[in-house]
């Protein structure tokens, strides 16, 4: 595709956009593949975990020890470490192939988690820093807020319901204003993984890059994440209709041919594979639409903000 060195109108990023995911389809969601298994195997140890743990045995109600919360919260920590690993490789690994989708070349899996594996501790120390910025004021508020609560209960001698009175109405202001900061930074920060692949950049660089290719920016960016969000929320819900539409005509198949309960099992696990396979595609193409669009975003940002723009790789790619 030919180089553009023009600033692109919110309708163009949209569409450029839509013309890379397009033409490089294949190579973007195989390199989607690790996240989607990612986060498969995240789910499954976290529903084995807490399944059994919730769930009655021969009619008898479960016993939630400290054990087995315990047991819980280490696997749903891990597993969040994990998949923030996995991200941490996934985020580069997509930014680089949409750089190089971007001047024309395509890119194979293997070349793009290469690049991405060469300096992995970059980018899994950028994803350690965006996390704190954007989550650690809201949770820090939070904590600090439950703290005193129980320290001023504890001293004043005041009851439960009292606390509560007082406390609810401040955690839900926190809450609320936690997530207008937090959609905020991730506007501020969505440049962040571009900028450090293509100029080569540190991980803290990278966030002060982001923070200067945004500004008098962000409006456009929430716009364009927006429209990404949108489209792939609407795929998804047509996808789950039309599932919807054929387990409930499964279902009614069942009940009027009085199959075993063997063979129902059976013949709904097959449609299951097929809804899991679909669901893990639909979210590798949302991933794959917002790396594409950010990355879109960022090259019009530097061909705005830097004096002389150049097409060639050298200078998109450090």
């Amino acid at each position: 595709m030919e180089s553009i060195l023009h600033p692109l109108t919110f309708g163009q990023i949209l569409d450029r956009t839509f013309r890379l995911c397009r033409a490089n389809l294949k190579s973007l969601l195989s390199i989607s593949a690790l996240p989607a298994v990612g986060f498969l195997l995240t789910l499954l140890a976290v529903l084995g975990t807490v399944l059994p743990a919730v769930l009655p045995d021969r009619g008898t109600p479960p016993s939630v020890g400290l054990g087995k919360i315990v047991l819980i919260v280490s696997v749903s920590l891990v597993a969040m470490v994990g998949m923030m690993l996995v991200f941490a490789l996934y985020q580069p690994a997509a930014c680089y192939a949409a750089l190089q989708a971007d001047l024309g070349l395509p890119t194979r899996f293997r070349e793009a988690y290469e690049a991405a594996l060469s300096k992995l501790g970059r980018y899994v120390w950028l994803n350690v820093l965006k996390g704190v910025i954007v989550a650690g004021p809201f949770y820090g508020t939070f904590i600090l807020l439950v703290l005193l609560s129980m320290f001023r209960a504890r001293a004043a001698g005041s009851g439960v319901g009292d606390v509560l009175a007082v406390v609810v109405p401040l955690l839900m202001l926190v809450y609320v204003c936690g997530m207008v900061y937090a959609v905020f930074m991730m506007i501020r920060l969505a440049l962040a993984v571009p900028a450090c692949v293509a100029e080569d950049l540190p991980a803290y660089a990278g966030i002060r890059r982001s923070f200067q290719l945004t500004r008098n920016a962000k409006g456009r960016i929430f716009l364009v994440a927006l429209v990404v969000y949108a489209a792939n929320y609407a795929a998804m819900m047509i996808f789950e209709i039309m599932f919807g539409a054929i387990a409930s005509a499964g279902a009614l198949l069942f009940v009027t041919t009085h199959l075993s309960l063997t063979t129902q099992i059976v013949a709904a696990s097959v449609p299951g594979v097929f809804f899991l396979g679909g669901l893990l595609l639909l979210m590798g193409a949302m991933w794959t639409t917002f790396v594409v669009a950010f990355t879109v975003v960022y090259r019009d940002q530097r061909v705005r903000l830097d004096p002389k723009p150049t097409p060639h790789a050298a200078d998109w790619i450090g």
